[in-house]
C-alpha cells in the first residue's frame, strides 16, 4: 500500500509541477519541458493493457513528456513497468521523454539505475536508464538553504523515514520555510487513489 508520505508528495507534484522543475534545477538535472502539466498517468499499451505511473507531465497531445516515480524500496515489477510506460509514451507522443525516479535511499538509487536493464538468453538487451534523483540529508540541507518554500517540501520528504533528532530539527525548519507557501497549497490534502500499488 502507498504510504502517506508517498501519496502526499505525488499529489504536490501533480498539483505543482513547477515545484518539481525547481527541484530538478536545484539538483543539477536540468528543467522540465516548457508548459509541462500533470495529465492522466496511465500509459495505455494495448487495450486493455495499462501501466500506471505516479505522475505524468506533458504539454499537449504530442511532444516532450516526463514520468515521475517516487520510490522508497526496491520493487522487482518496476523495471518492466518503466520499460513499458516509456515505450508506450515514446510511440504515442513521437519523442522520447524522461523517467525520473525520486528516492531518499542510496540503495534504492543504485537499484533504480539498473532495474529496467534486461538481457535475453542470446544477448539481446533492452534498457531504460532513468534519471535518479536521490535526496539525502546533505541535499535536504542544501535545499533548505535556498529559502525557497517549494524546495523545503522536498527537503522534509528526504528525511521523512528517519527518526533522529537531526531529522526532526530539519523537518521543523522545513515547516517554517513552507509557511511562505500560499495557504491553499498548505491546506491541500491528497485523496485516496484508485490504484493501490505498493511503494
Amino acid at each position: 500500500m502507498p504510504s502517506a508520505a508517498h501519496e502526499t508528495m505525488v499529489e504536490f507534484i501533480r498539483s505543482h509541477p513547477q515545484w518539481f522543475d525547481a527541484l530538478l534545477r536545484a539538483m543539477g538535472h536540468g528543467a522540465l519541458p516548457d508548459g509541462a502539466r500533470a495529465v492522466d498517468p496511465s500509459a495505455r499499451v494495448v487495450d486493455p493493457g495499462t501501466v500506471q505511473v505516479d505522475v505524468l507531465l506533458s504539454s499537449g497531445d504530442a511532444g516532450p513528456w516526463a514520468v515521475v516515480e517516487l520510490q522508497r524500496d526496491d520493487d522487482p515489477t518496476k523495471g518492466r513497468r518503466w520499460l513499458l510506460a516509456a515505450a508506450a509514451l515514446h510511440d504515442r507522443r513521437g519523442v522520447m521523454g524522461d523517467v525520473f525516479v525520486v528516492t531518499h535511499a542510496r540503495s534504492v538509487a543504485r537499484w533504480a539505475s539498473t532495474a529496467a536493464v534486461v538481457e535475453g538468453p542470446h544477448g539481446t538487451r533492452l534498457a531504460l536508464i532513468p534519471r535518479v534523483v536521490c535526496l539525502r540529508r546533505a541535499d535536504a540541507e542544501a535545499l533548505l538553504a535556498t529559502g525557497r518554500p517549494e524546495l523545503a517540501l522536498f527537503a522534509a520528504w528526504a528525511v521523512h523515514a528517519q527518526r533522529s533528532d537531526a531529522a526532526a530539527r530539519l523537518v521543523r525548519r522545513a515547516i517554517v520555510t513552507m509557511g511562505a507557501l500560499p495557504d491553499a497549497a498548505l491546506r491541500g490534502r491528497p485523496g485516496p487513489r484508485d490504484d493501490q500499488h505498493g511503494r
